[in-house]
């Protein structure tokens, strides 16, 4: 049963450590990735644009800015959903991927994580909404 309003929802499930209050992963779906993909594809077109300003060879810059799609573009399948971990490393979610990277953080009490649920797109509005005042 979907749930009402869910299409207007960006969730992404944060792991927590307790211990330390540490964001380690989080869990989103197609949605975010896209956007943070776009977020990115448009910084390397910004450095891009400054690059060419500042005289470097017009065919560098213009291989280096090759991956700043415009809209629409869509980076990740929607059915999977995604691991972004800190350094901004997308992977897709899987029960090894998963333990692997409890094992690399050297989390041996799982009871030392938190999942919290945090709704992106409620929260940018808000953020958008703050600024503008």
């Amino acid at each position: 049963m979907a749930v009402a309003g869910a299409a207007n929802k960006v969730l992404v499930k944060m792991l927590i450590g307790r211990k330390n209050n540490v964001l380690l992963s989080a869990e989103a779906g197609k949605d975010f990735v896209d956007f943070l993909f776009h977020i990115l594809a448009f910084l390397v077109g910004m450095v891009t644009r400054l690059i060419m300003k500042t005289g470097m060879d017009q065919s560098s810059a213009t291989a280096a800015g090759s991956g700043s799609g415009g809209g629409g573009v869509e980076y990740v399948k929607g059915v999977v959903m995604y691991m972004v971990l800190e350094d901004l490393i997308v992977k897709p979610m899987s029960t090894m991927g998963s333990i692997t990277l409890l094992n690399k953080l050297n989390t041996t009490d799982i009871n030392l994580l938190q999942v919290s649920i945090f709704d992106f797109l409620s929260s940018a509005k808000i953020a958008m909404f703050v600024h503008v005042q």
